[in-house]
């Protein structure tokens, strides 16, 4: 009986780089913003934008075409380590998923390393309270 383990590469055949996703294999939640990717749009958010503190972030927003929200993240290296940097970026991911962000808007959320600590529901009320700051005036 002949049998043929297909573990390896097998020559001559192209390999496709298109990743399937299985059906509610994704563990992220749905998001309600799409990602600020482009250094020249941050750029664009930090010199047209406003900014508003509260708490241990910056929240620095600037009007956007029209469509979905964007948000971007600043984590500086003064925050910890990459692992503590990735954990505040999960962190603030999730926290500006709960919160209403209007449309037409890019944000940018400048972190501290005070966000790795604070209890989600405080870190929830920095950005709601910065966003609401934003359409207030």
């Amino acid at each position: 009986m002949d049998s043929v383990t297909a573990c390896g590469r097998v020559l001559g055949v192209r390999r496709s780089r298109i990743v399937v996703k299985k059906a509610g294999s994704g563990s992220l939640p749905e998001h309600r913003y799409q990602s600020l990717r482009n250094s020249r749009d941050f750029r664009r958010v930090f010199d047209d934008g406003t900014r508003h503190r509260k708490g241990a972030i910056v929240v620095v927003s600037a009007p956007a075409p029209t469509g979905p929200p964007r948000l971007g993240l600043v984590v500086s290296k003064s925050c910890g380590t990459a692992v503590t940097r990735n954990r505040i970026k999960r962190r603030l991911r999730a926290a500006a998923a709960t919160v209403e962000l209007k449309p037409g808007t890019d944000y940018v959320i400048i972190a501290t390393s005070q966000v790795a600590d604070a209890p989600f529901p405080r870190l929830t009320g920095w950005i709601e309270r910065a966003v609401g700051a934003e359409s207030d005036g």
